[in-house]
């Protein structure tokens, strides 16, 4: 038994550079076929730093936009209401306590001097989107497109305060419109045929006018062209960060 022991324990002995050659081989093998990937790995992660860098970036611009956005459309709420009330409250309380008869020529110009006063919230609107959430600078499209936004609510106001004046008066502004015209021609010296026609004309205007779906696009086109008016020039003017910089 002693001699078998010794015997194997030299047996093993004389194979042991033989097994540290075959382990050895065994561990290049390894490294050569890890290798590959080790390296594909790392090429990969180079290729996807980039793409990780810009993706914070890329979220911090997408934020920033929704903030843009969000700001817009609070200016455009708050200073689109703010000019409906000034220009629709007077055209209410107007035409209401007049027993719904339509204004004169000096009326008309009142109505309109309203309007422009009304749209100057286009301009505050504008210098304060561009001063506060632009700092400093705006282009002139999204300057028109705020000022149009503004222009687009107020109209719808003003929409709104003329349907609830008729509405209040319950009164046929058509006919007693035609009968203003009827007294102008009359003192122009105009006969009875032009009197007649003019009657006839607006008798059939009259008709399309007590369609709501009628009246109101005509009331809209009332006042939105001041608007548009009013848009273009302020964009135009405040697209230049000198004009009227912020403090």
């Amino acid at each position: 038994m002693l001699g078998w022991g010794v015997s194997s324990m030299k047996g093993e002995s004389d194979d042991v550079p033989g097994i540290w050659w075959s382990r050895g081989r065994q561990r290049r093998g390894a490294a050569r076929a890890v290798g590959p990937v080790i390296v594909a790995a790392r090429m990969q992660a180079v290729r996807a730093a980039p793409a990780l860098r810009a993706a914070p970036a890329a979220r911090g611009a997408g934020v920033a936009a929704l903030g843009g956005a969000r700001a817009m459309i609070a200016i455009i709420t708050r200073y689109g209401l703010i000019a409906g009330l000034v220009v629709g409250v007077p055209l209410f309380l107007t035409f209401a306590f007049a027993g719904g008869h339509p204004p004169g020529a000096l009326g008309m110009m009142v109505g309109y001097l309203t309007m422009l006063i009304a749209f100057a919230a286009v301009f505050a609107g504008v210098k304060r989107y561009r001063d506060e959430a632009l700092g400093g600078a705006i282009a002139f499209w999204p300057a028109l497109a705020l000022g149009l936004g503004i222009s687009l609510v107020a109209s719808l106001c003003y929409v709104i305060a003329w349907e609830a004046a008729l509405a209040m008066t319950d009164t046929d502004f058509i006919a007693a419109y035609t009968e203003t015209l009827v007294r102008e021609k009359q003192a122009a010296g105009a006969g009875a045929a032009a009197i007649a026609e003019l009657r006839a004309e607006m008798a059939a205007f009259g008709e399309q006018y007590r369609n709501p779906l009628y009246r109101m696009p005509i009331t809209f086109t009332e006042i939105f062209p001041v608007g548009l008016l009013v848009s273009l020039v302020t964009a135009g003017l405040l697209r230049n960060r000198r004009f009227l910089p912020a403090r």
